[in-house]
């Protein structure tokens, strides 16, 4: 028990970002479409992912569990998958983000 909270209490959100940006960007290459959305390789994806989550920062409410939880269902996501079956842990990451751009 101890060690799963050593991993959750670490995880950071700029790990977060440079995890959850390499597994969606794999994904992408695994099921060959990364070409198809104009990466011409992971790394070149991955710097766009991480660029784009540090340019917004870190979230009020960084959830480390839905975190991992969300770079786990992007690395286990079949490439059958539809968009409605896109990890949902992700949502819950920055869960004031997501309240406030609701409420509007």
């Amino acid at each position: 028990m101890k060690l799963l909270f050593a991993v959750f209490a670490c995880y950071s959100w700029d790990t977060y970002t440079e995890d959850v940006s390499s597994a969606t960007c794999s994904f992408y290459e695994r099921c060959d479409v990364l070409d198809v959305i104009g990466y011409a390789s992971v790394d070149e994806c991955v710097d766009e992912y991480v660029g784009w989550d540090a340019a917004d920062g870190e979230c009020e409410g960084y959830d480390k569990g839905a975190a991992k939880r969300c770079v786990r269902g992007w690395q286990e996501l079949a490439c059958t998958a539809e968009p409605s079956d896109y990890p949902g842990d992700c949502e819950l990451v920055c869960p004031e983000v997501e309240d406030s751009a609701s409420a509007e």
